[in-house]
């Protein structure tokens, strides 16, 4: 029995606890579908085209069997249950057989004569002589038809080649199409000989397979058919005819447009017509549809089944309730499952008639040959299956209700540790019996039995109880149920499967401070109207919180007082000149930033080189089309350089075919092409494939590319890696042998520095979710910082089903791996819980509060070490988000979309903690949700808004907060930029941006982006930017879109001035690494790690180290500032530097500002004692600057004023 779960997501918060609810209460009675006949009982031969009837609940089974092969009928014993045949042999070489009962309890079978040109042919028992006979036993009724009535189409195959039924005088009537070319007929025997309803074809030009007739309460025929475009189609439309005044006459149009097969109808207890069906779109799936006769109207579809859904049959029992019957492949991995449906007399919802015994969707998995038939009561079921001994044989079920069992539900699962919880249920309903026993039952496996583990509470009878579960394993999936057993000890009835994952152990914390890249102050100014220019700069991450601006034009100081609120600033003039800007720490001015200038509007054209034009194999041409972008500083000079991916023309998206060469170049801010990278023949093109990871791994101070390389990728220097010959590519395109590579690039030169081979590997193709290599191909990357420190680069292989992620350090010109993750991994069978758990992309940051990044795929969380950290079993997903969403909430949250409803039924949108994985709270959805999005878009809710292509919008604290999503011209759940003056974020999607405005509930445009340049999205209806982060100016973020043309980038700017300081997104670890992992699989808008919306407190200061390329990272060695004397200080630029060394070194002296940039710089060699070198910068302007010695004894920092 199951107890259904609706929650209406229309009118209330649909929200829940914080764990999923995966099946109904289920009963361990004995099973509903008693096997009545299986193995060898009907046959102990191969079988085929089985069919059913049950008179006085004693079911007759048709059958072909053998080589040979021989149709024959057989009739189960009521005494002794053996099944037994009735009758002689119907005949040898038929196909199609159909056994039906008439409405005086006579049986009749029909059959596809393959011996006689594939005629239709009718039988009948007749019980006097124990034979088969043709009606009236005259041998010119035998066959129906004129000629064949069958074709060869495979997708058909399962589809009855006829329909027979009987009018309220019980006169036969049959419907079939006919004469090789299926033109649909109708007969009726009239107790001396088939005649044809009409005169002739129902429709002379209609192609009809899969017909089913219906006489009703008047007798009047109704004929529903598969009207085809050819014999050889593989669906048609659904058509619908009745036979009236002496003609068939054509029903209103169905509203069902798309393909369909296996059509079945019935008049149901409304005297209207059901038509059952598999409808090609809706991933053809059995679907119902009424025809209400007197209104000559069509309902909505209905869905029953979950995927392709052959073998469809539609009845109805003497009470008019209507049973489906048909096998669902259930998935892209075919499970071929039996499956019955029930839709209650005058009701319209269908029902499963589910076994509890079986764990998987329906009666029984891997059957074919299915065919339902009515009892007195309950229905019948024949179908075919491979036996013990290998061969294919006919099962015989009935279904028998289970006695009414306990009613319970299992409690949420509370005080998780990393070895224990409590768990528990509340039992509201005895069914009858007394309850003798209650407790839970928990296991890694869904739907836990008293067979596995159970934990015994000390109560019996109804009402709620708890019990502690201990010895548990940490980071691991656990299903718990409730269980009471009753009836006398003879029935056991479970609650809900609750998932819960244990915690884990606890974890050594880091305090390090992360390595990251040094910025300039990234200063923009640009014209914002005839009169205003607007400028903008970067505060820094480790800025002192005091520090103040002072902004100068063509060298003359334009803020009347130093700038403390805000970065940036709009200058009233009507004329252009070059802008700087010095920074004021304790009062003190520094040097002024690099001059620049102005920009005639918020546009940055970046000019490219497009690839010229290649050829496939077959000579079809492509071309190139600009796509993901990733920004690094490749130079250390503190400015972005753009590392763009060129996407060609012919991609494969995951259905094989020939690609083109994959190729990346890097270009400087004016255009300057840095290099180009070829990824050769060897590695397939499409958005599955060459996500590029770029970052400063190594800490140098210059950002390296990571990526997948095959033999043939030619790196920026022109050299080959690998074979430069061998072409892997195989008849279908796809690249699936051969050596698999990941080699580090340099940033500025393009050239290969390291190449290992790529883990995770290829290993077993069926392992990754199906057999032709399509799964084993999906892969993700991302940037972390493992240790607390330094950033490691995660690459990964797999989600559908087998997921495996490796970690890499890239450090000391070394690339080595650090650890991988396999969810097959033999040694580790709890990690197996984390396959399909992953998503298109995965997300990065220190969810568990130890200073190091955790790997989140989706629905699986991977420690820093490479280890279980999560995982609740949700499945895949296409959208994930991550950020301190609820600030009034400890640590950070997940906001995501999923895809299959199988997996995280019923809620397809989730908010998780990030730190356990644990629900907080979801909304109830129906198929795949494919789009999702999280921001702080209204400022009467505290925290982030969060909403998707399903479902309402919904608040973090406040539950749902409107049915109006963020829609009405966009998408709106693509992309996200903090562009305006406010804390709150705005909706990109696509070549637009707009406004979430509350009072109307709608968005408002603010930037109609296509308008101000010829520029275009990517990635089709994800509609993609190039690249979105700050990489100029203040806080708020650039958009990069590529020309139309692709001749050149346009990277987009705010020019709307901000009283809000934030320093720069660029200098929160997880803001930064996200930039990195942007271009990886469907791409994601970078959130940080802290709540960045309204009413934010202040932004918490990042704990990194700057590494500069010219002073790299500050060593922890020995201070040698008391041997190191600078004088005089201040100096007016001539000044002495003083040694004092034990030891004959090697010394050298930079000097460098505030800003970092060097301005000079000295090696000398100490010969031990004391030692003083001159130096002489009386070119420089007054201000504060950084004296650095470094010796191979240690290190010495110390300022120097300079004035004048």
């Amino acid at each position: 029995m199951k107890k259904q779960l609706f929650l209406n997501n229309a009118t209330s918060k649909v929200f829940a606890i914080a764990v999923f609810m995966l099946l109904a209460v289920q009963s361990s009675f004995a099973q509903n579908w008693t096997i009545l006949g299986s193995e060898s009982d009907l046959s102990s031969v191969a079988s085929s085209y089985t069919s059913i009837a049950v008179l006085n609940d004693v079911p007759y089974v048709v059958l072909r069997e053998g080589t040979g092969p021989v149709v024959k009928v057989k009739k189960r014993n009521a005494t002794t249950g053996v099944w037994e045949q009735l009758g002689d042999d119907i005949g040898t070489n038929l196909t199609y057989s159909r056994i039906i009962l008439d409405k005086t309890n006579r049986l009749y079978v029909s059959y596809v004569d393959a011996g006689n040109g594939n005629k239709l042919a009718v039988k009948i028992y007749n019980e006097e002589t124990n034979l088969w006979e043709p009606l009236n036993n005259d041998v010119n009724n035998l066959y129906v038809s004129v000629g064949s009535v069958t074709n060869g189409v495979s997708q058909l195959s399962s589809t009855p080649r006829c329909s027979l039924t009987f009018d309220s005088d019980n006169n036969p009537y049959i419907a079939f199409g006919d004469n090789g070319i299926l033109k649909p007929f109708v007969k009726k025997f009239d107790g001396i000989s088939w005649v044809t309803i009409g005169g002739g074809e129902v429709n002379a030009s209609a192609i009809a397979i899969g017909v089913s007739l219906v006489l009703d309460e008047a007798d009047v025929p109704w004929l529903v058919f598969c009207n085809m475009g050819t014999t050889s189609s593989t669906t048609g439309t659904m058509t619908l005819y009745k036979f009236t005044g002496g003609t068939w006459s054509a029903a209103t149009t169905s509203t069902v447009t798309a393909g369909v097969r296996h059509t079945s109808m019935v008049l149901n207890s409304a005297n209207n017509l059901t038509i059952a069906f598999f409808n090609t779109a809706d991933t053809n799936r059995a679907t119902s549809i009424e025809y209400n006769k007197t209104a000559a109207t069509w309902s909505s579809t209905t869905r029953i089944g979950s995927r392709d859904s052959p073998s469809l049959s539609l009845i109805k029992d003497v009470s008019n309730n209507l049973y489906c019957s048909f096998i669902d492949n259930v998935s892209s991995t075919a499970t071929y499952s039996a499956r019955v449906f029930k839709q209650v007399a005058g009701a319209n919802v269908w029902t499963e008639m589910k076994d509890p015994s079986v764990l998987t969707t329906g009666i029984e998995n891997n059957t074919g040959n299915l065919t339902i038939a009515a009892g007195s009561v309950y229905p019948y079921v024949v179908y075919t299956k491979t036996n013990s001994s290998s061969i294919v044989t006919p099962v015989v079920r009935a279904y028998s209700p289970a006695p009414p069992p306990a009613v319970l539900k299992t409690n949420t699962v509370t005080n998780i540790t990393s070895t224990t919880v409590e768990a528990g249920g509340t039992i509201t309903a005895d069914g009858g019996t007394t309850i003798t026993e209650r407790g839970i039952v928990y296991s890694t496996n869904a739907n836990p039995t008293v067979a596995n583990t159970k934990v015994v509470d000390s109560g019996t009878g109804i009402g709620a109880f708890t019990v502690s579960v201990s010895g548990l394993n940490p980071t691991t999936l656990y299903y718990v149920r409730a269980y009471a057993i009753n009836g006398g000890g003879t029935s056991t009835t479970y609650g809900d499967n609750v998932r819960v994952n244990t915690l884990i152990l606890p974890d050594a914390v880091v305090t390090t401070a992360k390595q990251m890249e040094f910025l300039n102050r990234g200063v923009v100014a640009l014209r914002k109207s005839a009169t205003e220019v607007f400028v903008s700069w970067r505060l820094l991450g480790n800025d002192p919180s005091d520090i103040a601006f002072n902004i100068y034009r063509d060298n003359v100081k334009i803020n009347a007082t130093p700038i403390t609120t805000s970065t940036n600033y709009v200058d009233t003039i009507t004329t252009n000149g070059t802008y700087t800007i010095k920074a004021i720490v304790n009062g003190t001015e520094g040097i002024a930033t690099a001059a620049v200038s102005v920009w005639a509007n918020n546009q940055l054209s970046i000019p490219l080189q497009i690839p010229p034009e290649n050829t496939l194999p077959d000579g079809t041409p492509y071309t190139y089309t600009a796509n993901d972008a990733s920004v690094g500083d490749v130079d250390g000079d503190g400015e972005y350089e753009v590392i763009l991916k060129w996407d060609p023309t012919a991609l494969n998206h995951n259905g094989g075919g020939f690609s083109g060469e994959q190729i990346f170049d890097c270009y400087k801010m004016n255009g300057t092409r840095l290099w180009r990278i070829n990824l050769g023949k060897n590695v397939n093109s499409g958005p599955h494939f060459n996500h590029f990871m770029v970052y400063d791994f190594d800490g140098d101070g210059k950002s390296e590319m990571i990526l997948k390389t095959a033999d043939g990728t030619i790196d920026g220097a022109g050299v080959v890696i690998g074979n430069a010959t061998v072409d892997y590519r195989n008849a279908y395109g796809w690249v699936q042998q051969g050596p698999e590579f990941l080699t580090v690039f340099n940033g500025l030169t393009g050239a290969a520095m390291a190449t290992v081979t790529y883990q995770p590997a290829r290993a077993n193709t069926v392992d990754w979710g199906d057999n032709y290599g399509n799964r084993q191909d999906r892969f993700v990357s991302a940037v972390a910082y493992l240790d607390g420190a330094r950033p490691s680069i995660i690459v990964g292989r797999g989600y559908y089903d087998k997921l495996m992620r490796a970690a890499y350090d890239w450090r000391n010109g070394q690339l080595t791996l650090r650890w991988i993750f396999d969810s097959k991994d033999a040694a580790n069978p709890a990690n197996n819980a984390y396959s399909s758990q992953g998503n298109h992309q995965m997300t990065i940051g220190d969810v568990d509060g130890d200073g190091k990044d955790e790997v989140i795929n989706g629905s699986s969380a991977i420690n820093d070490d490479g280890k279980r950290l999560w995982t609740y079993g949700q499945g895949h997903g296409d959208a994930l988000h991550m950020s301190d969403m609820d600030p009034d909430r400890p640590g950070q949250e997940i906001w995501q979309c999923l895809e299959s409803p199988g997996q995280y039924s019923p809620y397809g949108i989730r908010l998780n903690d990030a730190k356990t994985g644990a629900m907080i709270f979801g909304a109830e959805t129906t198929g795949d949700v494919g789009r999702a999005l999280a921001a702080d878009i209204d400022p009467a809710h505290r925290g982030y808004e969060m909403w998707s292509s399903s479902g309402n919008l919904y608040n973090v604290q406040d539950g749902q907060i409107g049915t109006a999503r963020p829609t009405g011209g966009s998408q709106a759940v693509n992309a996200a930029v903090w562009w305006d003056a406010d804390l709150g974020r705005e909706l990109l999607d696509g070549t637009i941006m707009d406004k979430w405005n509350p009072s109307t509930q709608s968005l408002n445009r603010l930037f109609t982006i296509y308008n101000a340049a010829p520029v275009s999205s990517n990635n089709d209806s994800k509609k993609n930017p190039c690249l979105t982060a700050d990489i100029f100016g203040d806080w708020r973020e650039e958009i990069i879109l590529r020309r139309s043309d692709n001749t050149a980038l346009i990277l987009f700017t705010t020019n709307i001035p901000t009283d809000k300081r934030i320093y720069t997104l660029m200098h929160d670890p997880q803001y930064r690494t996200a930039i990195a992992w942007q271009n990886s699989g469907y791409n994601q808008p970078p959130h940080p790690s802290f709540f960045l919306g309204y009413d934010m407190a202040p932004a918490p200061t990042p704990n990194i180290q700057i590494v500069s390329a010219s002073l790299g990272v500050a060593k922890e060695e020995k201070d040698l500032d008391s041997n190191v004397v600078i004088h005089p200080n201040p100096s007016n630029g001539q000044f002495e530097v003083q040694f004092n060394s034990s030891n004959s070194v090697n010394a050298k002296v930079v000097i460098s500002n505030l800003m970092g940039q060097i301005v000079g710089q000295k090696e000398v060699k100490l010969a031990g004692g004391n030692q003083s070198i001159s130096l002489n910068f009386s070119n420089l302007v007054s201000g504060v600057y950084v004296v650095k010695v470094e010796t191979e004894e240690g290190v010495s920092i110390q300022k120097i004023v300079i004035e004048k």
